[in-house]
C-alpha cells in the first residue's frame, strides 16, 4: 500500500480503508513487508472482524463463540470465508485489468436453491 496508513485505519488489529466492507474484508490478509498476513486464522479472530466492521454487537459475537467456537462448522465457516475473500480478491484483480465484471462473480449473487443459506447471505452482503 502505498499511502502510509494512521492508527485511526486500524480497528480491533483489523485494517479498514475502503470505506466498503468487502474491500475491508479483503485487508483480512494484507501485505506487509512484501508478505502476505492473515488476520483470519480460527474463527474468533473471524467474530471480532464482524464486531470490528460492527455488523455484530459483542453479546451476538458472545453467543456465536459459546455455540459455534472450536467446532467444525466454525473451521468450515472460517475457511469458507477465507475462500470467498481470495475469490472476491481475485475478480477484483481482473476487473481493475480488464474493467468488465467476471460472469462467474455475477452468477454469486444468484445463490440458487442447493448453495446453504448462511453462505448464500455472506455472498450476497459482499458480492
Amino acid at each position: 500500500m502505498s499511502k502510509a496508513m494512521s492508527k485511526l485505519d486500524w480497528k480491533d488489529g483489523f485494517l479498514f480503508v475502503g470505506n466498503q466492507l468487502a474491500l475491508d474484508f479483503l485487508n483480512t490478509r494484507p501485505v506487509q513487508n512484501g508478505e502476505p498476513s492473515e488476520l483470519v486464522p480460527d474463527f474468533s479472530a473471524l467474530l471480532r472482524w464482524f464486531q470490528a466492521a460492527d455488523l455484530l454487537n459483542s453479546r451476538q459475537v458472545g453467543s456465536l463463540q459459546r455455540q459455534w467456537g472450536g467446532s467444525a462448522n466454525a473451521q468450515r465457516i472460517t475457511e469458507a470465508m477465507r475462500q470467498l475473500r481470495e475469490k472476491l480478491r481475485n475478480e477484483i484483480l481482473v476487473w481493475e485489468r480488464s474493467g468488465s465484471v467476471q460472469h462467474s462473480t455475477q452468477d454469486h449473487r444468484d445463490c440458487g436453491s442447493q448453495a446453504r443459506p448462511q453462505v448464500c447471505a455472506v455472498r450476497t452482503a459482499f458480492l
